[in-house]
């Protein structure tokens, strides 16, 4: 999942909040969900290091923008929709980590038994 937030991180504030080119992405057509695997040689630490980087060029983007600034890459198929705000990308954000850090509490539950109170 940390692989798949890091490609979330690129794609809201790299490509769409400051249109820079996103680069080669891991998923396909065949494979939608490659981003949330670990290939073969790659380890833990490429796969955090590559979320850090890219979540350090998040914040040198956002420091660059105001709240109101609206993202200025936006897919074709969603022109109908209005872009999007950094303050909305930032609670995008926000949701999409604490949705996958809810998945991960829950495979954290399944392999050791422990729960909240």
């Amino acid at each position: 999942m940390v692989k798949h937030l890091a490609y979330v991180e690129r794609s809201w504030f790299r490509t769409r909040l400051a249109g820079e080119p996103a680069g080669p992405v891991p998923w396909t057509k065949e494979d939608p969900d490659a981003d949330f695997r670990i290939e073969p040689g790659e380890t833990n630490e490429d796969i955090l290091g590559f979320y850090r980087e890219e979540c350090a060029h998040s914040r040198e983007v956002a420091a660059k923008a105001s709240l109101d600034d609206l993202a200025v890459e936006w897919p074709a198929d969603r022109q109908s929709e209005k872009r999007p705000t950094l303050r909305w990308i930032y609670v995008h954000m926000i949701e999409e980590t604490a949705r996958h850090a809810g998945h991960l509490d829950v495979v954290r539950e399944l392999i050791d038994g422990k729960t909240g109170d």
